[in-house]
C-alpha cells in the first residue's frame, strides 16, 4: 500500500499522502517542487522484462478524475499530481527525478523504468521535470563518480559525486544545484 508503506517497520512518508499536510501548513505557494520515486523503485517491485510489479499499477492519459488507486505506484503519482493542481492552480509546480543512483545494475534499471513513467505521467499533467537521472552526468556504477574502494568519508574528500553510491557528497550537491537553479528560473 502506497499510502501505508514500511521498511523494517518503520513508516516511509508518501509525497501522495503528505501532499494534503503540506496544503493545510502552506495553503498558497509561489513555487512546489517534487521529488520522488526511488523508493518506491526498490519496495513496490522489480520489473520482470516487460512486466511490472503487481502494485506498479496503470494510468491512463484521459483520467483527469481524480479517482487514482493510491496503493499503486502510478496512482500514487497520478494523485499527487492531481493534488498539487488543485491545491496550487496558481503556483509554479515542477518534480525532479532524481539523479542516477546505485552501483547494481539491476536495481538502477529498475530505477530507471519507474522514473521513466513519472517523465511520462507529467507530461500528461503539463508538469516540467528536470531529469537529473539524464542530466547530471554521474553515475555511481564509474569510478570517476564513486569509488566502492574508498570509505565514504575518503569519497568526500576525493570531491567523489556519491559518498556511498548513492547519496551525493556535497560536492554532487553542489555540481547539481546549478542545474536545480537554472531549471526554477525557467518555470
Amino acid at each position: 500500500d502506497m499510502t501505508n508503506t514500511t521498511v523494517g517497520g518503520n513508516p516511509r512518508h508518501s509525497v501522495a499522502v503528505n501532499i494534503d499536510t503540506i496544503h493545510s501548513a502552506y495553503a498558497d505557494l509561489d513555487f512546489l517542487i517534487l521529488e520522488g520515486g526511488t523508493n518506491d523503485a526498490d519496495l513496490v517491485g522489480q520489473f520482470v522484462g516487460d512486466t511490472p510489479p503487481t502494485k506498479f499499477g496503470t494510468w491512463t492519459e484521459s483520467d483527469f478524475s481524480g479517482n487514482y488507486d493510491k496503493t499503486t505506484f502510478c496512482g500514487g503519482v497520478e494523485y499527487l499530481f492531481y493534488k498539487a493542481l488543485s491545491y496550487y492552480p496558481h503556483s509554479k509546480i515542477g518534480f525532479i527525478i532524481a539523479m542516477e543512483m546505485g552501483t547494481n545494475n539491476a536495481t538502477v534499471a529498475n530505477r530507471k523504468r519507474y522514473f521513466d513513467e513519472i517523465v511520462k505521467i507529467a507530461k500528461k499533467w503539463h508538469i516540467p521535470v528536470l531529469n537529473l537521472w539524464e542530466n547530471a552526468l554521474a553515475d555511481a556504477r564509474l569510478t570517476a563518480f564513486y569509488d566502492s574502494t574508498k570509505t565514504s568519508s575518503e569519497n568526500v574528500t576525493a570531491k567523489s559525486f556519491y559518498y556511498d553510491g548513492q547519496h551525493p557528497t556535497s560536492y554532487g550537491y553542489d555540481k547539481m544545484q546549478l542545474m536545480i537553479e537554472a531549471w526554477i528560473e525557467t518555470l
